[in-house]
């Protein structure tokens, strides 16, 4: 069994359908707000703080990556539980996968 393959629950990583999931929603969210920015241009600290998110979320993605396919479980369990706090402010967003929901509800370390 691979990093990937084990149920999350806390300390853990996350299921193969929730790292589809946590791709899938981030990119959508790069995707929306590069549409939404050629189509309307936003003010620059608007723009800068957005492509900084993704970029946030996206390297901590990568990470994450990086750490299932070497089946590092604790390295990837923690890049998780950072993405989880990320995500967190998402939480009762509509578009939020529910595969996350839970977990990114349950997330609060601070």
């Amino acid at each position: 069994m691979t990093a990937i393959d084990a149920t999350n629950t806390a300390g853990q990583v996350p299921t193969k359908e929730q790292y589809r999931a946590l791709r899938g929603f981030v990119k959508t969210r790069e995707r929306g707000v590069m549409q939404e920015h050629r189509e309307h241009p936003m003010g620059y600290e608007t723009f800068a703080a957005w492509s900084s998110w993704i970029r946030f979320v996206l390297t901590y993605d990568r990470l994450l990556d990086e750490a299932l396919r070497q089946d590092d479980a604790q390295a990837a369990a923690r890049v998780w539980a950072v993405v989880l706090d990320i995500l967190r402010p998402w939480a009762d967003h509509p578009e939020l996968p529910t595969e996350l929901r839970a977990h990114v509800a349950a997330a609060n370390r601070h």
